[in-house]
């Protein structure tokens, strides 16, 4: 029997280009976690990166228990990821985002979570929240950026405490914020004479501020006002031109204070007054 040389050879090219296209892909898996395709309805693999054309979910029918649960003892315990790195226009509907999270019905959520890596929503009351960021001793939510944190609403953002905690806390300096008494709604403070605990840009108000009227005749007018105390800093100074008068005195006291002119005046004389503290 003849033997065809030539198919002898095209047969060796290919077990030669076989073996080394096995090579290349065992180079490559050292690299990589193994993939796998099952067909569609199959059972998830464990220990390789499974692939799909549709969605994969998992239900627990059991109510109150948990349907997926990553554990990692030093590293990840739960992650998601969306790989497109194109920046959005944000038109349209489009989802983006590592982690979609909705509590209840999702037809309140935005049409477009895009270039979020986190995306909650819920809203079955207005107790309701999308996110929640929890710890006892530490940073409940951190927010770390062009600006750290912007919120929209009928409160764009919201501090409570205790009576003995901080609210709001902003500070500016170079070294970490101190601790310091609470009791305090929001506290502003800068570490240096340089730098501005408070800037306000346009009105303001103050609840202990406002304006009392001296009445014709008189020289002096008290004051009601909660949370003044005998140690209070007032500024007052008179909205009536009136001439040769002027405020002589603003005398704190325990829920009060007392304004005095320097003599009784000719017409009811509006004083404007500041309580400080």
């Amino acid at each position: 029997m003849a033997v065809d040389r030539n198919a002898f050879k095209s047969r060796r090219a290919v077990l030669a280009a076989a073996l080394g296209g096995l090579g290349a892909l065992l180079a490559g898996a050292l690299g990589r976690a193994d993939e796998a395709e099952a067909a569609q309805g199959g059972n998830a693999l464990i220990g390789v990166a499974n692939t799909g054309t549709a969605e994969t979910s998992f239900e627990n029918t059991d109510g109150g228990e948990v349907s997926l649960k990553g554990i990692q003892a030093s590293g990840i315990g739960v992650k998601g990821q969306s790989t497109d790195s194109t920046p959005s226009t944000f038109v349209g509907t489009s989802h983006r985002n590592g982690v979609f999270a909705t509590v209840g019905s999702e037809s309140g959520v935005f049409a477009n979570t895009d270039e979020a890596g986190v995306y909650g929503f819920a809203d079955l009351s207005d107790s309701s929240v999308g996110v929640v960021g929890h710890t006892n001793q530490g940073w409940g939510v951190i927010g770390i950026g062009a600006a750290g944190v912007a919120g929209f609403g009928a409160w764009g953002v919201f501090g409570s405490a205790d009576t003995d905690q901080i609210g709001v806390y902003g500070n500016t300096g170079a070294s970490p914020a101190p601790s310091v008494a609470g009791g305090i709604g929001v506290l502003a403070r800068a570490e240096s004479s340089s730098q501005l605990a408070l800037s306000v840009v346009g009105r303001s108000q103050f609840s202990q501020s406002g304006r009392l009227t001296i009445l014709s005749g008189k020289s002096s007018r008290t004051v009601s006002k909660p949370g003044v105390t005998p140690t209070s800093w007032i500024i007052a100074t008179p909205q009536t031109n009136r001439s040769g008068v002027f405020v002589q005195a603003a005398v704190p006291g325990n829920g009060a204070f007392t304004v005095y002119l320097n003599k009784a005046v000719s017409g009811n004389t509006v004083v404007g007054y500041l309580v400080i503290n």
